[in-house]
């Protein structure tokens, strides 16, 4: 029974902290198109304009975004594999 209980509540908090990261990434797409960009566009296609001054845009900067972004990702998906085995 407390097993049960506590896997009840740690899904009920689940719930509401998914609830929260969705509504802000709503409200950021929402805040972001009030102030000029198209963000949803650039999520289902990958590519997004940016301005040449942009620090990261192009050359060495951008191998090392590929390179972060890369790490970030092995990170994620080992954090999930390690929830999804506990």
């Amino acid at each position: 029974k407390d097993t049960s209980d506590y896997l009840t509540w740690l899904h009920y908090l689940n719930s509401i902290a998914l609830y929260v990261v969705i509504g802000t990434h709503v409200a950021a797409i929402i805040f972001y198109r009030i102030m000029g960009e198209r963000l949803v566009a650039a999520m289902v296609h990958g590519y997004k304009k940016i301005s040449a001054g942009t620090v990261g845009a192009t050359g060495e900067g951008a191998k090392g975004n590929i390179i972060v972004a890369l790490v970030i990702l092995g990170l994620s998906a080992g954090l999930v594999t390690w929830i999804v085995n506990l």
